[in-house]
């Protein structure tokens, strides 16, 4: 009997081992840790890995240029400086003249089918066919508006 018993022994041994050993690998499998990882070993195949924490990102926006101002229409500009307004008929002025004060804006508009040159004093403002251009009264004083050199309208700045 002794001689069943020494080779029982062995064997309830090694299948004890062999359980031992199965249950501590399916343990380290579904919790992802592994006793050779802690030992400074390399991870097994098949234990999950886990992705590094993201750092948090900085997004620096750059500044955008400012929009271009969009160009002014016709109906734009009578709807601003409608009141502020030389039209021009055949190079004749309308109104003839015009009271504003120092820095104010006003309309040079020509009507006509041809482009002219306007003059207020000494500033020339090309405008072509049907087109207008926006003045600023820069100076005080009393300033003759001419078109393509002759006499048109007098405009008047004060303080």
């Amino acid at each position: 009997m002794t001689n069943t018993n020494d080779r029982l022994f062995p064997a309830i041994v090694a299948v004890l081992a062999l359980l031992a050993g199965f249950y501590a690998y399916s343990a380290t499998s579904a919790t992802g840790t592994d006793a050779s990882r802690a030992e400074g070993g390399s991870p097994s195949i098949e234990a999950p890995l886990q992705a590094p924490p993201e750092a948090e990102k900085v997004v620096e926006e750059t500044p955008k240029p400012p929009a271009a101002p969009k160009p002014l229409t016709y109906q734009g500009a009578l709807e601003l400086y409608g009141d502020r307004r030389i039209q021009f008929v055949s190079c004749h002025g309308t109104p003839g003249s015009m009271v504003l004060g120092k820095g104010a804006k006003f309309m040079l508009d020509n009507r006509d089918k041809k482009a002219h040159t306007v003059k207020v004093g000494t500033t020339a403002y090309k405008l072509g066919a049907l087109n207008f251009a926006i003045a600023t009264a820069r100076e005080v004083g009393t300033f003759n508006v001419t078109c393509d050199g002759a006499g048109a309208a007098t405009i008047q700045v004060q303080p």
